[in-house]
């Protein structure tokens, strides 16, 4: 189930595909590599083209999730140049072309910020009110926020 990106411009032996038929591929990959994560994967076609939406909460790593499904991409953007360039992927030995984009987005549960928030408030001896946590304030930050912005960094 190997994949890769091929950059060539060859489209005799391409298979194009709709983004729904990338989207089932997409599926596979993550659940062949992580089995135990629930992802919703989901395309939106529109006049410029195609995209894959997979989004999910806690589990694996971002940027882990980002290259398992990056490399079923069929196009690109290059900002210098500023046009999009397109390219073919490989699956089981053919080429294929299908959805543009893919973009991963990774949702942190109420459990996750909550523990994280906790952590804050101990780290500087602030004492946790579950009821009250969002209006809980280190200086002139709100602890929610400032978990928020530690739980991006940790990317745990």
């Amino acid at each position: 189930m190997m994949t890769e990106t091929n950059n060539t411009n060859e489209t005799e032996n391409t298979m194009n595909e709709k983004a729904s038929d990338t989207a089932k591929k997409v599926r596979q990959v993550l659940k062949f590599w992580l089995p135990g994560t629930k992802f919703s994967v989901n395309t939106s076609t529109y006049s410029g083209g195609s995209s894959i939406s997979v989004e999910y909460t806690d589990g694996p790593r971002f940027e882990l999730v980002k290259s398992l499904v990056s490399q079923l991409t069929s196009a690109g953007f290059d900002g210098i140049q500023d046009f999009k360039t397109y390219h073919k992927y490989q699956w089981n030995g053919q080429a294929f072309s299908g959805a543009d984009y893919i973009f991963v987005s990774r949702n942190v549960s109420n459990k996750i910020k909550e523990a994280k928030m906790e952590e804050i408030c101990k780290r500087f001896g602030i004492e946790y009110d579950k009821e009250n946590a969002q209006s809980l304030r280190i200086g002139n930050e709100y602890v929610a926020e400032f978990a928020s912005r530690e739980l991006r960094i940790e990317n745990f």
